[in-house]
């Protein structure tokens, strides 16, 4: 059966933050409630948790946020002069005071987040030319603007670390007085420019900077290690062939989208030999020795793969697979979506740390016969050592895809991974009563605490009954359009978990 839910399996940090935020108004903040709210605004107040570590009132803080039990009152008292870490994100209401009481209190701080709000133009322009110490600043999926990102370009010279991801108002004349001594209006001013010691920029999803800006922070921030723009290697390569630079770079990864030829990704390479993280979108000038450029790297720990724009359905095994017996020792996240000629095998031999593996909508897969010897190696892995989750989904079956499907085999090795945690398989023909029944025999899913199945409709309740009822760790199942798991099993499962209290939540659909 499923863990039963135990008390002692809370940690006592987990507990007092619940008793704390429990008794919070009726003792911690009956004082000031009582005395002081609404006669004034404090800019200081000698409040219960000044004798807390700000790490510990910032675990108070996130613990209110998170369950929107934050009131005006707490902020009064939470926001200490010591705080050095301060998460601000989703705080839509009073943020206004958050910011007002930061900018009076907070001069420490070094790390702030204002993600997935909608920023008050006044308050955060008189609140950020006061923490000159921020190392760490994140706006996205905010209403930031090109005036507001340009303070941070003026006060903030210890920034390392910032996030514009999404951040629709964002443009070049924003990003750029980061880097330039310009005003967010393109004039010229030396005061702006001071955010050198960028080491990580993430602009992803923020379609108002182009590819001129990012050239201009890759020439300037020679530090800058982090970087997720669509297009960095077409960047890189313009800056090369440009002549616009004259140093190797510190990139971590690389982002391909269409290049412009099939050379592009090897001359980025060649001037990134840091590269541990690899994205690919497939595009019509790639040839099989495209990515055989990955070779000159030192070692890869990411690679991501698809077809997204449908102009190249790459060959795995072919053109990928020098790269996995190369690199497959410290490769821990694989990604391949819509290519064809997968061999699960293959990345199995080459790839024993793979600690991610997803394998998304793949035009065919190829399966090797059983007993033939592989002249790959001759010892052969009959599942993944460190495989923590994996994600797979299928395309639609028909006459024209007969090989768009893994085997039962391939399948069954990736699901006896001894240390797998989660599962996604979507429209899964080959995962069958008989296939799950021999995956238990051999003790499989024994780690496992997610399972998702959509549309995968030849098993059964009856099937996974044995799994899901006997001794495991599993805390979540979802089922999403399996034929044969009806409503009426859900609903009987469910009065299981109730009856006997099981630590588990399931889903139907």
């Amino acid at each position: 059966m499923p863990q039963v839910l135990q008390k002692a399996s809370i940690s006592m940090k987990s507990l007092c933050l619940r008793s704390i935020s429990e008794h919070l108004d009726s003792m911690w903040c009956k004082r000031f409630l009582d005395y002081y709210l609404g006669s004034a605004h404090f800019m200081y107040i000698i409040g219960p948790f000044d004798q807390l570590p700000p790490s510990l009132i910032q675990d108070i803080w996130v613990y209110l946020k998170q369950r929107k039990l934050l009131r005006k009152h707490h902020i009064y008292l939470l926001l200490s002069p010591f705080t050095r870490s301060l998460d601000l994100s989703h705080c839509d209401a009073d943020l206004g005071l958050m910011l007002l009481l930061t900018s009076q209190r907070c001069f420490q701080l070094r790390q702030l987040d204002l993600s997935h709000n909608k920023l008050p133009k006044d308050q955060l322009s008189s609140c950020l030319p006061t923490l000159t110490k921020l190392t760490t600043v994140s706006f996205a999926h905010s209403s930031i603007t090109d005036p507001l990102v340009s303070i941070l370009g003026l006060y903030c010279t210890k920034l390392t670390s910032l996030d514009l991801s999404y951040c629709t108002q964002l443009s070049d004349r924003g990003l750029l007085t980061l880097l330039s001594p310009h005003d967010s209006w393109g004039k010229p001013d030396s005061r702006f420019g001071q955010c050198k010691l960028l080491s990580k920029l993430l602009v992803s999803g923020s379609q108002n900077i182009s590819s001129e800006a990012v050239s201009e922070a890759v020439k300037q921030l020679h530090q800058l290690a982090v970087l997720d723009y669509h297009d960095s290697v077409g960047v890189v390569e313009q800056l090369v062939l440009g002549g616009g630079l004259d140093r190797q770079l510190l990139l971590r990864s690389l982002y391909s989208l269409g290049s412009t030829s099939s050379d592009s990704l090897a001359l980025a390479v060649s001037v990134c030999p840091m590269v541990e993280h690899v994205y690919i979108v497939t595009s019509d000038t790639m040839t099989s020795t495209t990515l055989l450029s990955l070779l000159d790297l030192e070692q890869v720990r990411e690679i991501h793969i698809c077809n997204e724009l449908g102009l190249y359905s790459l060959p795995v095994q072919e053109h990928l697979g020098p790269v996995l017996q190369k690199h497959g020792e410290t490769l821990v996240s694989l990604n391949l979506a819509e290519v064809e000629q997968i061999d699960v095998e293959m990345i199995c031999d080459f790839c024993p740390n793979l600690v991610h593996l997803a394998l998304l909508w793949n035009k065919s897969y190829i399966t090797q016969l059983p007993g033939k010897t592989s002249p790959r190696k001759q010892f052969k892995r009959s599942f993944f050592p460190k495989l923590l989750t994996v994600d797979i989904a299928y395309m639609e079956p028909d006459d024209e895809k007969m090989f768009s499907e893994m085997c039962a085999r391939d399948l069954t090795s990736i699901m006896l991974s001894p240390d797998l945690r989660s599962v996604k398989l979507c429209q899964a023909q080959n995962l069958t009563d008989l296939v799950f029944s021999d995956i238990q025999s051999e003790n499989g899913l024994q780690s496992l605490k997610y399972l998702e199945l959509n549309k995968c409709n030849e098993i059964s309740y009856e099937g996974l009954e044995s799994y899901l009822e006997s001794q495991n760790i599993l805390e979540h199942a979802k089922f999403v359009r399996c034929e044969e798991v009806t409503k009426r099993d859900f609903q009987n499962y469910q009065k299981k978990i109730k009856k006997w209290k099981w630590n588990m939540k399931v889903e139907w659909a």
